[in-house]
């Protein structure tokens, strides 16, 4: 006798998808019963979790909008680019001049 047919005496002479059934089955059964025991707050908490799935999706579905631009955004550019200029200014100047003195 195969070991599986010893595994299906010891647990039962229920197949696994008759047990899957069963327990879906008891679990919706249990959600019934719930939601007529508390029609209100079903309602609070179903309507919760469509306006989270709603935000989540369109969260997720939409491009992302740049930020505008402040003030102290384009100075730090500003800044940071004349900071590049000089920097190159005294990097390509630098090798004339010592060059002269030699």
């Amino acid at each position: 006798m195969p070991p599986e047919a010893n595994r299906m005496r010891q647990y039962g002479a229920t197949s696994r998808p008759q047990q899957v059934r069963e327990v879906v089955t008891e679990t919706a059964k249990q959600a019934e019963n719930c939601v007529q025991d508390y029609p209100a707050s079903a309602v609070l908490v179903t309507f919760g979790l469509g306006c989270a799935l709603g935000f989540l999706a369109t969260s997720l579905l939409t491009p992302q909008r740049s930020r505008p631009q402040r003030w102290y955004d384009s100075a730090a550019d500003s800044s940071s680019q004349l900071g590049r200029r000089i920097s190159e200014a005294v990097t390509n100047a630098l090798p004339d001049a010592v060059s002269r003195h030699m």
